[in-house]
């Protein structure tokens, strides 16, 4: 399992929570983020995921599976990525 608590946010442009997605599985498959099997975009609405996680109002966890990958993101900045077991 990979995990990445993006909870502390240094004082940069923030980066948008979908590219942290993308960065947190890339590492789980020990890949460069260029250079996944698969589009994210195909799997999500990666502008859809910012919008939700940025307007929640109160705690909310979001998982999907991408290929054989469960993917959890929580409002707190955690981002799980496990293989997924049926």
């Amino acid at each position: 399992m990979t995990e990445r608590d993006t909870g502390s946010r240094s004082p940069s442009p923030p980066v948008p929570d979908s590219v942290q997605v993308i960065e947190t599985i890339a590492d789980h498959v020990e890949k460069d983020p260029t250079e996944v099997d698969f589009t994210f975009g195909d799997y999500l609405d990666p502008d859809a995921l910012d919008t939700l996680l940025e307007s929640a109002t109160s705690e909310l966890v979001i998982a999907f599976t991408i290929d054989d990958l469960l993917v959890t993101v929580a409002t707190d900045g955690t981002i799980e990525v496990r293989e997924y077991q049926d």
